[in-house]
Parts: C-alpha cells; sequence; structure tokens
C-alpha cells in the first residue's frame, strides 16, 4: 500500500496499491497525482540490474513522515519518484510494471551514488554566469512589448539605459540577482531571425513589433495555464554591443561571440525562428548565423524547444496549434558536416565562418560528452534521420537511454541501430516501440542486445505499427557513419532472409510475419503536444 487516496482507477476511496499506481500509470502517465507531496528521500541509488542479498538489517528509506524497510516494493517507489522518472511519465508506468513481474525479495543498494557531471547546456547555472559576465544581457519581456508598442525601431543594447540608471535598467533587463530571486524561473527566448540591413538588424522595427505581438499572446497563454509568468529574451541587437563599440564594450561583444552556443542549446530555452526577410534579401535559410542557431538548438533532441514562426498570426492562432504545427526537431550534426554547410552559406563578414564552425565543435564536444539522455520521441523522424544520428551516437559515451519511440522508423534503421549497440557501452535503456519496424528486425535487435548482456526489461520493442516500404536504402542511411565495431559488415545493403527464407534486401519492402491478414498492431491514441505549464 501507498497511498491512502481516492483510486483513479475505479473511483473508489479504498488504500491505492500497487497495481492501481502501475495501471494509472500506463493509462495516463500522470502518476504523480496519486503520491504525497513530500517524495521519497533515497540515502543512495537502487541499481535494478545487479541483485544482491542485502545485509540485515535493511537500510531505511523515508516514505512521506513514515520509515519503511527497504524490500522488493522500493524500485516500485523509486520508478514513482519524479527525480527518477524525469525523462518521460512512461518511463515511471515501465519500471513499477518491471517491478510487480519480479521475483526477486532484495535490491542491491549501490556504495555511492553516481556523479554526474552538469554541461552548460543543462545547468540553469550556465545561464546565470553568462548573465554574471555581462557580456550578454537577456532583456524583459515586458520591456520589449512596451517599447515595441510606441512603434520605434529595435533599440541597440548601448540605447537601452544600462546600470547608471537602476531603476531603468531593472525595468529593461534582468540582472543574475533578480533570476536568482523570482519566485519562478522565467522563460527563456532565444530569437534567431534575419537582419534586415547591413548597419541595423531592424531599422523599421518590423521584427521587433511582430516579436512583441508573439511575446504578449505567449503571455496570456501561459499566463492563463501556469500563472504569472515572465520572459526573459535574448535578441541580439539588444543583447549584445553593437557598432560603434568603445574598447569594453569590444571586449564584451568579442566574448558574447564566444557564449552564444549556451543560450541556443541549453535545455531551459526555447528558440523561436522568425525567417521573414525583405524582397531581394538573402533568404533565412542560406543565411550562417541562423543555421548555426538552429544546428546548436538541434543538440538538444526533444527537450528542446524550436518553433518556426514564420507567417504565424499570434491573435488568430492558439499556442497549442503553434507547438503541434510548428516545433522542430532534428537529429544533431557533426562538426565536419556543419563547417561543410557553412561554406555554402551567406554571412556578412568572412571571419563568420570559422567562428561559427569553432563555437559549433565546442557546443558538440561538450554535448557528446556529457549526454545521457536523448529523447527524440513522437518526432516525425524516419529512417533518414536515424542514420543522421547514428553518425553522432558512437561518440556519446556516457549515454545511457535512447528513446525512439513513436516515430517512422523501418528496417534500414534497426539494422544501424544493431550494428551500433556494440559501441554504446554504457546503453542501459533503449526504446523503439511504436515505429514500423518489421518483426525479424525486432528480433534480431533483441537478440543483439541479450548479447551483449544489457538489462532485458530496459528494451522497449513492441509493439509496432503495421510496416510499410522502408523510405531509403540501407545505403543512404549508412552514409557518412563513422567506422564501429563490426562496421565492415553494414556496407552496402546487406541481406537478411525472413522467415520463408527468402533473401530481403534494405531496399526492398520487409515480408511480412506468417499468413494472415496484415493487423496494424499499434493503437493510435490522441496526443497533445503541451506548452509548458500546460494542464493535462
Amino acid at each position: 500500500t501507498l497511498v491512502d487516496e481516492t483510486c483513479i482507477c475505479c473511483d473508489e476511496a479504498q488504500e491505492v496499491n500497487v497495481v492501481h499506481v502501475a495501471r494509472y500509470a500506463a493509462h495516463d502517465g500522470n502518476y504523480r497525482a496519486l503520491l504525497p507531496q513530500s517524495p521519497m528521500t533515497l540515502p543512495t541509488p537502487v541499481s535494478y540490474n545487479s541483485p544482491m542479498k542485502a545485509a540485515s538489517p535493511k537500510p531505511k528509506v523515508s516514505w512521506g513522515n513514515t520509515s519503511v524497510a527497504n524490500n522488493k516494493h522500493e524500485p516500485i517507489r523509486s520508478a514513482l519518484s519524479p527525480q527518477r522518472s524525469a525523462l518521460s511519465p512512461h518511463r515511471g508506468a515501465r519500471h513499477i510494471e518491471a517491478a510487480l513481474h519480479s521475483e526477486r525479495e532484495d535490491f542491491h543498494i549501490a556504495s555511492e551514488p553516481k556523479e554526474l557531471v552538469e554541461a552548460p547546456f543543462e545547468s540553469w547555472e550556465g545561464i546565470l554566469d553568462l548573465l554574471e559576465s555581462g557580456s550578454i544581457a537577456l532583456v524583459r519581456g515586458s520591456w520589449l512589448q512596451a517599447n515595441a508598442r510606441v512603434g520605434r525601431a529595435m533599440p541597440s543594447r548601448q540605447e537601452i539605459p544600462d546600470a547608471a540608471a537602476a531603476a531603468a535598467a531593472a525595468a529593461a533587463f534582468w540582472r543574475p540577482d533578480d533570476l536568482r530571486s523570482a519566485p519562478r524561473r522565467p522563460h527563456v527566448i532565444a530569437v534567431s531571425y534575419a537582419w534586415l540591413s547591413e548597419g541595423h538588424a531592424d531599422p523599421e522595427g518590423r521584427h521587433f513589433r511582430y516579436l512583441s505581438d508573439l511575446l504578449s499572446s505567449y503571455s496570456d497563454h501561459i499566463n492563463r495555464a501556469e500563472g504569472e509568468c515572465q520572459l526573459a529574451v535574448y535578441l541580439d541587437w539588444c543583447s549584445m554591443y553593437q557598432e560603434p563599440r568603445s574598447s569594453d564594450q569590444q571586449r564584451s561583444y568579442e566574448a558574447a561571440l564566444s557564449s552564444i552556443d549556451v543560450l541556443f542549446s541549453h535545455h531551459s530555452t526555447q528558440v523561436w525562428q522568425l525567417p521573414t526577410v525583405l524582397p531581394g534579401q538573402e533568404p533565412y535559410s542560406n543565411r550562417a548565423w541562423p543555421f548555426a542557431h538552429n544546428a546548436l538548438a538541434s543538440l538538444s533532441g526533444k527537450s528542446k524547444v524550436i518553433l518556426n514562426l514564420e507567417g504565424v498570426d499570434p491573435a488568430n492562432v492558439s499556442w497549442n496549434q503553434i507547438w503541434l504545427e510548428r516545433r522542430i526537431c532534428n537529429p544533431p550534426q557533426p562538426p565536419d558536416e556543419v563547417a561543410t554547410t557553412l561554406k555554402d552559406k551567406w554571412s556578412p563578414r568572412a571571419q563568420d565562418q570559422a567562428l561559427l564552425e569553432s563555437m559549433y565543435r565546442k557546443a558538440y564536444e561538450s554535448f557528446v560528452a556529457n549526454v545521457v539522455r536523448y529523447d527524440c520521441s513522437n518526432s516525425g523522424w524516419a529512417d533518414k534521420e536515424c542514420g543522421a544520428l547514428c553518425r553522432t551516437l558512437p561518440q556519446c559515451q556516457n549515454l545511457r537511454v535512447l528513446d525512439l519511440q513513436g516515430n517512422q522508423l523501418g528496417q534500414p534503421a534497426a539494422t544501424v541501430l544493431i550494428k551500433l549497440l556494440p559501441s554504446l557501452d554504457k546503453l542501459e535503456e533503449l526504446d523503439v516501440s511504436n515505429n514500423r519496424i518489421p518483426e525479424n528486425s525486432v528480433s534480431e535487435l533483441e537478440e543483439s542486445w541479450n548479447r551483449l548482456n544489457k538489462p532485458s526489461r530496459s528494451l522497449y520493442l513492441r509493439p509496432q505499427r503495421s510496416v510499410s516500404r522502408p523510405d531509403m536504402r540501407l545505403n543512404d542511411v549508412m552514409e557518412g557513419l563513422p567506422s564501429v565495431p563490426g562496421g565492415e559488415h553494414i556496407r552496402g545493403d546487406p541481406p537478411s532472409v525472413s522467415g520463408g527464407g527468402e533473401e530481403v534486401r534494405g531496399d526492398t519492402p520487409s515480408q511480412s510475419p506468417p499468413p494472415g491478414p496484415v493487423v496494424d498492431t499499434y493503437i493510435e491514441e490522441p496526443h497533445l503536444t503541451l506548452m509548458p505549464g500546460e494542464p493535462r
């Protein structure tokens, strides 16, 4: 028994047991509603994969105000802890189900907790440190809205009152102490847009007014969902010193150029794309700086919010709709690919290419060295995107969780993953359910996982949607893949054998399993992507 509460599954007032919690978690994922306000605190993490008899007496853990012996129900409570289920609400349900079916009476208590290094793109302190340096300023959304309404052009940072006018500066910029003392963290938005002239980013205030309308609409939406919401905006013309600059301002500007990657790759920031340009100007998609912004933002997978807001009328479109239709999730790109693409992009200064290449390489190296969980579930990815991701995965030597569920992956993607598994030593959890992987490839992936002695309870393969023709040849998916153990066997389109013994190549439709009608075992549930703070 975990909680004395009204059971959400059967609407009866009773002691809610683990079966009810598991059933509710699997149904909706919002299992925390059943928990006490104070989550359990574990003195040391639990290892689910190394069963050992704990020494007597058994350690005590705190559950609310009650101290209980740590026995086989411990992993259930641990799975329900928000700290252990931060990646996906469904993760808690899976651990509960695994614990319910486990026959082990005791679980090994790790001698020391695992210590993970927080990268600048993960820690909130990374943003605070950026503001402490003074090289970049975050503008208050309320100040931007108020100044755009009066019809003025977008002001540069020098034109915005600085620290000399304390009251005015407090109204315009976020200071580090303001962020630390705020009751709730503001929503940080990094704006990627095209400059509309060489000497001024927005001389007529077009971007300024449009951004103001978007911020106003977004604030209203979040206020209804979360209560009072504040916005902190990075807008380069307002956030960095512009020409002409003093010597101090020049040093600040140069420091800012080396730190922009933190804002665009940080998990806690959103990236808003404003691609509109004037007739005859270089398109947004062909410019070096916007390309670098979006490449940096794509490092974080689905945990990063990237919105293409071109042509959106915030007065007539809800933010729920914007969230569903305009959100972008692209796989990370290796630095050499970014460097090659930058050569074909337009930039007003010749030195920008080297600067952007160096900036991205630094962010990419930090990402691959520190990423532990990578979530790209329900992102609309097909074999091409999976192939692009697999060019980065071998370098992610600390990766423990990879979530690819709910995409359009087929046999080519599964083949690539099978060959990459030996290079991912620390990978403990893989989810490729609800894709379009044929059963023979599912079985091969399962065999490869088990052959590497990885925890079988952390591999999620089924159900799969009905299998259709692969969208790409295996050769195309493998293009650019780095050398990995066994990599020599996956160049070209290797044959695999279906259950009937017929050779199936990577560029041909998968053969259906045993005779009978083709049934789509995937049940499409209503899917709603929520804005930050939106009640379920």
